[in-house]
């Protein structure tokens, strides 16, 4: 998808979900350059950019838009990140993911599923993450990244380094 295209989907997104200009200040943008992800296997999943935003029909849930610069693989399918509780280097308590056992939002320290969570392939290279904020403790902000594991191992990551902070309240 192209930037355009991606922030045009964001701003549709904002529109039907009832948002105004007012709104606009919660959507967050997270670019990834080309060519900056490491893998064994060729193509290797490469994040273009990540958009945060309001839920499109729900504006209490959280909507995240993923774009790669190739296809986005079901076997590799990005997640996103999440840190509740401190420095921006920390460790994530929760990831946004899709496992053996199906989608959800998963507790790091325990492995358990503490909310569901929807993904959706837009085209080849776009992809999308919905879920609510109970799923993560209702905190008044967290910090996210998107990333691309494979074999256990990150691959790419966008931000490259520590997370975004988004406010809920």
């Amino acid at each position: 998808m192209q930037p355009a295209k991606t922030l045009a989907l964001a701003l549709a997104a904002l529109a039907v979900s009832g948002g105004s200009a007012a709104l606009a200040s919660t959507i967050q943008l997270s670019d990834d350059r080309r060519g900056d992800a490491r893998c064994e296997s060729k193509p290797c999943p490469d994040l273009k950019s990540a958009i945060a935003n309001p839920g499109i029909f729900n504006k209490n849930e959280l909507f995240y838009i993923i774009t790669q610069h190739n296809a986005v693989k079901l076997s590799s399918f990005p997640r996103i990140a999440i840190n509740t509780s401190g420095p921006n280097t920390s460790a994530p308590e929760f990831y946004v993911e899709k496992r053996a056992t199906g989608a959800g939002v998963f507790n790091v320290k325990t492995g358990r599923k503490s909310g569901p969570a929807t993904w959706r392939n837009y085209n080849a290279k776009s992809a999308n993450w919905t879920f609510l904020p109970s799923a993560i403790g209702n905190p008044s902000s967290y910090g996210w990244r998107v990333e691309v594991v494979q074999a256990g191992s990150k691959v790419d990551a966008a931000p490259n380094a520590g997370y975004l902070k988004r406010s809920l309240r």
